[in-house]
């Protein structure tokens, strides 16, 4: 799974995986003010980890709160993928410099993570524990967790807004992908265009590529599915128009960002939870001995995820 996730961070400039959101680059509102509330205990010199940390919008959030605050805990931010935040905010000043203070730990799974048992005050997670194998993650929470340690995990949630763009997206991409002869039509017009193809072969190329766009259109269910379909037409679109050789291989390019953003929302809607899949997160870690609970996030009343709080 880390392949397609290391591609995203390292080519992407956003902090976390929801790139086209006003939280690009970095927390705010109802959300940034919902993660500092669950730092406002802790000690000067705690030990902070971000699970699943991407580009480090979580642990940029807790680091920039707590210097605030005038203590000095160290924030750490861990990833499978291949991360590398301070390479891809290189020359965005205002971010980088607090990034440099965060230590990151790039293809380091949850259920590896690197630290001294009993040495972590606070895990911290959004949108991230629940793509880890459930057993052996919270067991090694539970090692890393000091006594009075406590962890505050944000998860997908089957029900949000987030779940529903999600499954949009997934039917949408695939139709181009695998449901249509999109990639068929598309091909064989740029490849005429840059040919010595009479007009009367284009032409019909040109027909036979909007009969395929026509038909993914009439697949369309709701209004999420239609911005999805506008949001990859909008790409595509200008490689049809005064076509040269460089358009294939931008369109090659565009296919490849596709089936990788398929990936992802795949993933992303096989870790989305329900009331009995949360349940289950709960009764882990009450296995190891920790009180643990959930309950829904709403942010800008709007059902965000589940919030999975343990040693709280």
């Amino acid at each position: 799974m880390s392949a397609h996730w290391s591609q995203f961070w390292q080519t992407t400039k956003t902090l976390n995986s929801f790139s086209a959101s006003e939280n690009a680059f970095g927390y705010r509102g109802e959300l940034l003010a919902f993660w500092q509330q669950q730092l406002v205990n802790i000690s000067r010199e705690a030990q902070v980890v971000d699970l699943g940390t991407g580009n480090g919008a979580l642990a940029l959030a807790a680091y920039r709160y707590l210097a605030a605050e005038k203590r000095d805990a160290k924030v750490h931010g861990i990833d499978a993928a291949a991360i590398n935040p301070c390479a891809v905010f290189a020359d965005e000043a205002s971010i980088v410099g607090d990034l440099r203070q965060i230590q990151f730990h790039p293809e380091c799974s949850i259920e590896a993570m690197p630290f001294k048992p009993g040495s972590v005050d606070i895990l911290l997670s959004q949108f991230a524990l629940e793509y880890a194998e459930r057993e052996p993650a919270v067991a090694a929470c539970a090692r890393v967790l000091a006594p009075k340690g406590r962890l505050v995990a944000v998860m997908h949630h089957q029900a949000s807004d987030i779940a529903y763009d999600c499954a949009a997206g997934i039917k949408v991409i695939a139709a181009f992908l695998y449901g249509s002869n999109f990639q068929q039509d598309a091909n064989k017009l740029l490849s005429l265009a840059t040919s010595a193809a009479t007009a009367a072969a284009l032409n019909l190329a040109n027909q036979q590529l909007l009969q395929s766009v026509n038909a993914i259109g009439q697949q369309l269910r709701n209004a999420l599915e239609q911005e999805w379909f506008s949001f990859i037409m909008q790409s595509f679109a200008p490689l049809f128009i005064d076509i040269d050789a460089s358009h294939q291989i931008r369109f090659n390019a565009l296919i490849a960002q596709l089936i990788a953003s398929y990936q992802r929302l795949t993933d992303q809607h096989q870790a989305a939870l329900d009331k009995d899949g949360i349940g289950l997160w709960v009764d882990s870690f009450k296995q190891q001995k920790l009180a643990a609970s959930c309950e829904a996030l709403i942010i800008d009343k709007q059902l965000f995820g589940w919030v999975l709080k343990v040693g709280c």
